[in-house]
């Protein structure tokens, strides 16, 4: 459905808010990594870093090469040469090392979503490399978070110790989305506010968990 909304809108159909889309892609990818990785961690509180970067890299970098050289070519023979070959080009780049959305925000007064996506053929990257700048990190939260609520369980249950130290995290990052919104301008709330929503989907993530509403099958990382 998130991925049907973005095609829709991006189509010229008359779906507003296509970009609620994307939102909803945040917050299950945030739902499917967290399940995840406390299945695989949860017994023994600790996060297999190696495995996880080795899984991401995997899925992701083979279909993302194949992109880049589909896209490389075709926009030798649709693009125009002066500008969006050139702006496909620096997109394409910062894409490869997932920065694609900080290029993106520091082009045009209104940043990224204020561009034209007929002028720039990666112009679609900035979501992927947002939510993979989240996952350089989360890791790391999850297994402190973890370790945390393990030895200072509330009410006896560190699943609960967690799921009150992700909540406030995720608070804490959405209010600063605001406070960046508002002293920075469509800039820096673009990279901000988009970044806070894969918490959401670790929230929920956690809840199932612990009520045993997740799937017993692998999820794919």
């Amino acid at each position: 459905m998130a991925i049907v909304l973005v095609v829709a809108f991006h189509a010229g159909l008359a779906v507003p808010g296509g970009f609620v889309g994307v939102d909803m892609f945040f917050v299950i990818s945030g739902y499917v990594i967290a399940a995840m990785l406390l299945r695989r961690g949860g017994p023994s509180g600790s996060v297999g870093f190696a495995d996880f970067y080795t899984r991401r890299a995997r899925r992701l970098m083979p279909a993302f090469a194949l992109l880049g050289v589909v896209v490389a070519v075709a926009s030798m023979a649709v693009l125009g040469p002066l500008g969006p070959q050139q702006a496909t080009a620096k997109t394409g780049s910062a894409a490869s090392i997932l920065v694609a959305n900080v290029q993106l925000s520091r082009v045009g007064v209104a940043g990224y979503f204020g561009l034209a996506a007929e002028a720039n053929a990666m112009l679609h990257t900035w979501s992927l490399s947002v939510e993979e700048q989240v996952y350089l990190v989360f890791p790391a939260f999850l297994l402190v978070a973890w370790r945390l609520a393990r030895r200072f369980p509330i009410r006896r249950s560190s699943r609960a110790t967690l799921f009150a130290l992700v909540s406030v995290a995720t608070g804490a990052s959405f209010v600063l989305s605001l406070l960046t919104s508002y002293h920075g301008g469509a800039r820096r709330q673009e990279k901000s506010a988009e970044q806070a929503k894969v918490p959401s989907g670790v929230i929920i993530s956690i809840r199932c968990t612990s009520s045993g509403c997740t799937p017993s099958r692998p999820y794919p990382a």
